[in-house]
């Protein structure tokens, strides 16, 4: 509701996404000053798991790419209403290119974080939330049909150079895909059988912890400990189950079509609302093999980014100028004449 009200006002939803754009890039040049000036510590403190890569302030790689990979879709839904807003009365080409510039230097900080923290499912997330955007955004450029299949080969491109350059650990472990998703697939398939075993009701919000030791086994040892499943869908049915988990997936199944749909039928330039359609396609597609949601800085992330892109899909701001221009109407009918 806070975040709907901060959003009811279009200029204030893009300050708001400007703030938090720009206080992701510090939290992520932030990360990779931990990870190499200040000998890999999280806050000053001995990092006790992930030694090598970049966590920021979170308690893994996955929950920080993911908030990261939001970070992405933000800059890059503000970086065309830069690009094509028109200059100042005192602004200069030169001005014009140095805040382009500006934003992506922001956008290249996050790129570089994201590949420190060697986290495959959250780059490709990231990839796919700012893929997402970039599409909605080039389908309203006049010759969208050269631009699109252009933008699609130069982030290719880019996405190669980057991850060859700066992603040698990225590399490594994509190449020990097949090996690093052994014990993954093992735990799944053990929570699906713990599911079967209560698949209406779920054994109780919040109880996965506490129910998951007694379907505990091998091939899983207790080197690690499963305290999360490791997929937030399986978490949701496992806990709530099939009935109570599909309620919060058809709410951002909904709210995702509402703001796709809005985004394709008006003509306007809304940069909250590319950046909410980007935030829930990074969400759901690392929801699948991790648990990102379940970390609260990455929760509340996605229900600001949603709050304010649905304010605009909403026409609060239309709505509450018609009914005051209607206020304003009756209160004349209603003056005496002299």
């Amino acid at each position: 509701m806070l975040a709907l009200q901060a959003g009811a006002k279009s200029s204030r939803a893009r300050w708001l996404l400007i703030a938090i754009f720009w206080a992701i890039v510090l939290h992520a040049a932030f990360s990779l000053l931990q990870l190499t000036q200040l000998g890999d510590t999280i806050l000053g403190f001995p990092k006790d798991s992930y030694l090598g890569v970049a966590t920021g302030t979170f308690v893994n790689r996955n929950s920080f790419a993911t908030f990261l990979a939001m970070g992405l879709s933000i800059g890059v839904s503000l970086l065309p209403g830069i690009v094509w807003s028109p200059l100042a009365r005192n602004q200069s080409r030169a001005d014009a290119v140095f805040r382009v510039a500006f934003y992506g230097a922001g956008l290249f900080v996050i790129v570089l974080a994201m590949l420190a923290t060697e986290s495959r499912t959250g780059l490709f997330a990231g990839a796919m939330g700012g893929f997402v955007v970039t599409l909605l955004v080039l389908r309203w450029l006049p010759r969208a049909v050269i631009f699109i299949p252009a933008a699609i080969a130069a982030a290719l491109t880019l996405s190669v150079v980057a991850i060859w350059v700066f992603g040698q650990g990225l590399l490594e472990r994509v190449l020990d895909l097949g090996g690093a998703t052994t014990g993954r697939l093992d735990l799944y398939q053990q929570v699906l059988v713990m599911i079967a075993q209560r698949p209406w009701l779920g054994y109780g919000g919040g109880s996965f912890e506490l129910a998951y030791p007694s379907f505990f086994g091998p091939p899983l040892t207790l080197t690690l400990l499963y305290n999360k499943a490791h997929s937030t869908y399986l978490t949701l049915i496992s806990e709530l189950g099939l009935v109570g988990a599909l309620l919060p997936i058809l709410i951002f199944v909904l709210l995702l079509l509402r703001l796709v749909w809005k985004q394709l039928t008006v003509s306007e330039f809304n940069a909250p609302r590319l950046a909410a359609i980007g935030a829930i396609v990074v969400s759901a597609i690392h929801s699948t093999v991790d648990f990102s949601l379940e970390i609260q800085a990455n929760a509340y992330l996605l229900v600001v980014l949603v709050g304010i892109g649905l304010a605009s899909s909403l026409n609060v701001v239309s709505k509450r100028v018609s009914s005051q221009t209607s206020t304003i109407s009756v209160t004349r009918q209603e003056m005496p004449v002299a």
